[in-house]
């Protein structure tokens, strides 16, 4: 629905929309913005300066110059020659109003538009480009600032078309040939036509509608095509035409807004908004195409300054810890999705708009919103308040530390067990022992349009391997990879690696990308940390040293984003395991390192919150790899951390970041990764708590530097840098409350070295399979207790499945 199509008969949506059309015309040819105030600031400086080379001859004719399109916001000031400023180069935003009011008026109508768009040249050549041509490459060589912002101006338009003026053909080949003479200084501002009507999208060979007046349209052309027509047979809805009737139903079924006649006065404090239709189209599970509209407030023009609008989502973390201790506990899971969200919940705004002619009866009648509609500024709110009142009229509470993670007791088969519900928005995760009997209860609650074992969870594919659950991103990699070859054009090669070892992003000098493929590149980042979020640990490095440069990326970035790509095309099954097993064949510690700890922290203890959940069912440990790399970034010199947590033998959050500052040793970087460790530490435990989950033991971390671990672990350790005092102090804390210990583990044998640096495809392939259940592996860990060490030998821990195989060796 257009604007002008909800707006009431008074006219008033009607010269919303022309001006609005107007605007945007105008920033097509003028550019954003009015910059008169800054050229003229500019001009000045550049006087004052001596750089005003072109000083009175850029436009002897007052009628062209800057001021004269702005006579109103400068009354009375007195007029002065334009100078274009030598002290910046033009930008890829930055309006370019000296070469335009030079080279092009749009509201000029006599046809003198610098030679360019009339018949007839001026009678004057002084606005001719000749003229201007003169100004630019003159006797005493060229003016390649000036030069740089015409040829610019030129190369934005579309004056290389066939039906083009030869004017206007005659002006893009010499900024063309410009711009070859002088690439160093106007190669990063790309050319930008004016854009050209949108045509209809084709998703799954249907095109998909703009407005509500390509329907019938669309609409004949699904009736006369024998293939669209059967890819819609098993469906209810055949048609854009009955799509949108059906989502108008639905809004009135379920009292979305109440009608009014327009002659009574509006409401108080209410305010009008425009509507539209959004269209698309959807695969089904059963092999055929679903047709979608969806009724779209203008929440954006209305003023909702104090409307509460945040909504929070659950975090994977607590999703891998949720499944991995149903698993333990023998409970079973099952997904969902809330059917028809948004428009359950009550909205507080005040808004209204204008029902047209396909609202049928209620046509021309005024609808004030009663219901959270999608495209208002606090829908997703309302929607997060509706599900807490609705999940707290069944018996169910908040977990403190994720409060999107709810939570109730039950008693199935003599057991008392915590039943979790996961809300991401309106899909959702239960996890009980009889999630059948629990779900029936949520059905009274909510309208659920599907529930059933998990299959498909925010793009993760949940699948069974040999007893485990897995989580893998098959599908989602697939479709993005579709996208990228099919829609997009870009070419991606199978890569046996996520990076290059030997690259350096922040070292790439390569010409900055043009408007397109910077968005190209956001996309395919986006996509990686998405990705990361959801299991794909081993391109966590590759990804967090290409996001930095999302702002402004150039051609190396973008290729090397490619190759990214290239290694998911080749290993799109990469599964996460969902392994509840405990880690086992660590040493017993000698309960004096504890002790000697607490007595130089004495009094300090481990906080506990008072909402902590009784904790039922049996538990498990935490175990945390981290790793640094000691000046990695060859730019400022700052290290990178990898931390890898794994709760029993799943994996559960995995950090690959930049450190804040620039380390001075690798013992100072490796003490600083590892404080960044002990807080998640914390921060883990703290929400194994809050969902009532048993913590067994103290958290294990492991790291490779022997130095920092002893510093962090012998109670008779000193500071050597005064630099490191509070991460040398917080990791003792951590140690002397019992809640963590330091244990050394081989560089070759620590996982989280995968998140610090760029690595070969075998040496990253054998780090990450180290976290299957299925692969046996070695794996060495010291303790160091006092003037000895305990070193074993065995089966990798985050691999073993209960043996106790392990050596242990003395070392004096």
């Amino acid at each position: 629905m257009d604007d002008s199509d909800t707006d009431e008969s008074d006219g008033s949506g009607n010269e919303d929309a022309s001006n609005t059309s107007n605007s945007e015309s105008s920033e097509d040819e003028d550019g954003p913005g009015d910059n008169g105030s800054a050229t003229q600031s500019n001009q000045a400086t550049a006087n004052d300066q001596g750089q005003g080379e072109m000083e009175n001859s850029v436009s002897p004719d007052p009628s062209l110059s800057p001021e004269a399109d702005n006579d109103d916001s400068h009354e009375g000031e007195e007029k002065s020659p334009t100078t274009p400023s030598t002290a910046e180069e033009p930008t890829e935003n930055q309006p370019l109003t000296e070469a335009q009011d030079v080279m092009y008026d749009p509201e000029d109508n006599t046809g003198n538009n610098g030679g360019f768009d009339g018949e007839e040249e001026n009678d004057t050549d002084e606005s001719s480009f000749d003229f201007i041509k003169e100004q630019i490459e003159t006797d005493d060589g060229d003016n390649v600032h000036y030069g740089n912002l015409v040829a610019t101006y030129i190369l934005r338009q579309d004056w290389n078309s066939n039906n083009a003026h030869p004017r206007k053909k005659e002006a893009h080949e010499w900024a063309t040939g410009w711009r070859e003479r002088y690439p160093s200084s106007i190669n990063s501002i790309v050319p930008q036509p004016r854009p050209q009507p949108k045509m209809p999208e084709t998703k799954f060979g249907f095109k998909v509608p703009k407005t509500l007046k390509d329907i019938k349209r669309l609409d004949e052309e699904i009736a006369s095509s024998a293939v669209l027509t059967s890819l819609l047979k098993q469906q209810k809805v055949k048609s854009w035409f009955a799509a949108t009737k059906k989502e108008i139903d639905k809004l009135i079924l379920y009292g979305c807004f109440e009608t009014e006649d327009t002659k009574e006065p509006v409401r108080s404090g209410y305010q009008k908004m425009p509507c539209h239709f959004v269209f698309d189209v959807k695969p089904d599970t059963g092999g055929g195409i679903i047709l979608k509209a969806r009724f779209v407030a203008g929440g954006h023009r209305v003023d909702s300054e104090g409307i509460p609008k945040y909504l929070s989502t659950i975090d994977l973390t607590t999703v891998r810890i949720a499944l991995t201790d149903a698993r333990k506990n023998g409970q079973r899971v099952l997904q969902g999705d809330l059917s028809n969200g948004y428009i359950h919940a009550p909205t507080v705004e005040k808004v209204y708009f204008t029902l047209d002619e396909w609202w049928g009866s209620l046509s021309g009648m005024r609808a004030y919103c009663v219901k959270a509609l999608y495209g208002l500024a606090g829908s997703a709110h309302a929607f997060g308040e509706y599900v807490k009142r609705q999940m707290f009229s069944i018996g169910f509470h908040q977990c403190e530390q994720d409060p999107d993670c709810w939570l109730r007791r039950e008693n199935y088969g003599g057991t008392d067990l915590w039943t979790r519900c996961l809300f991401y928005v309106d899909d959702f995760l239960l996890t009980s022992t009889q999630p059948e009997l629990v779900y029936e209860e949520i059905k009274n609650v909510f309208e659920i349009k599907f529930c059933e074992e998990p299959v498909l969870y925010l793009g993760a594919d949940i699948n069974d391997d040999h007893g485990f659950m897995t989580m893998s991103a098959k599908t989602y990699i697939l479709e993005t990879l579709k996208n990228l070859e099919e829609t997009l054009k870009v070419t991606v090669r199978k890569m046996r690696r996520p990076m290059n070892p030997l690259a350096h992003p922040e070292l790439d000098s390569s010409p900055l990308l043009d408007e397109e493929n910077k968005r190209l590149f956001q996309h395919i980042t986006g996509v990686l940390n998405w990705l990361v979020t959801l299991c794909r640990i081993d391109i966590a490095f590759a990804t967090m040293s290409l996001q930095r440069f999302c702002s402004s990326p150039r051609e190396g970035h973008l290729k090397l984003a490619i190759e990214a790509m290239g290694w998911l095309k080749s290993t799109p099954t990469w599964r996460l395991y969902i392994n509840e097993n405990d880690l086992a064949g660590f040493p017993q510690v000698d309960p004096t390192v504890f002790s000697e700890m607490a007595k130089r922290y004495v009094g300090i203890e481990e906080i506990h919150s008072t909402r902590d959940q009784v904790p039922l069912g049996l538990g498990g440990e935490i175990t945390i790899f981290v790793d640094s790399d000691y000046a990695h970034d060859l730019v400022t010199r700052r290290s990178v951390t990898g931390i890898i947590v794994l709760y029993c033998g799943t994996p559960i959050y995995w950090h690959s970041k930049r450190q804040t500052r620039v380390g001075g040793s690798t013992y100072e970087v490796e003490f600083m990764a590892c404080k960044t460790a002990s807080e998640v530490a914390h921060v883990a435990r703290r929400l194994l708590r809050s969902m009532g989950i048993p913590v067994q033991g103290h958290a294990r971390i492991l790291g490779d530097n022997l130095g920092m671990i002893q510093s962090a672990t012998l109670a008779a350790s000193a500071l050597k840098k005064k630099a490191l005092g509070v991460a040398y102090h917080m990791c003792r804390e951590g140690v002397a409350m019992k809640a963590m210990l330091f244990y050394k583990v081989r560089s070759q044998e620590n996982i989280a070295d995968a998140l610090t640096k760029a690595l070969s495809g075998p040496v990253l392939t054998g780090l990450i399979s180290r976290l299957s259940p299925l692969t046996p592996q070695q794996l060495s860990v010291d303790v160091s207790q006092d003037e000895r060490s305990v070193e074993l030998t065995g089966q990798s821990s985050s691999m073993d499945t209960g043996s106790d195989a392990y050596d242990i060796v003395e070392d004096t």
